[in-house]
């Protein structure tokens, strides 16, 4: 089985840790999470990708998600402060 990618351990981390909603809304991608996101793209697109890289794309993706119903509770937890 495919290592978690660094990212997806990432949010589960943060988010594992009950965040506040401001810490929520301020998780992002790091630089080299970006490089490496776009190069698994450019190579998924060319239909490039090894098995192992396609779940990692796929834990990229996973951890988008997670982060976006994340934020999306957090802001409506704002909202009603």
């Amino acid at each position: 089985m495919a290592k978690q990618s660094q990212l997806l351990s990432r949010v589960i981390d943060v988010l594992s840790d009950f965040p506040s909603p401001e810490a929520v809304m301020e998780l992002c991608t790091n630089p080299a999470e970006e490089i490496r996101l776009n190069e698994l793209s450019v190579r998924n697109e060319a239909g490039l990708l090894s098995f192992e890289e396609k779940i990692e794309l796929e834990h990229y993706r996973v951890a988008e998600h997670m982060v976006r119903m994340a934020k999306a509770r957090a802001y409506r937890r704002l909202m009603k402060a």
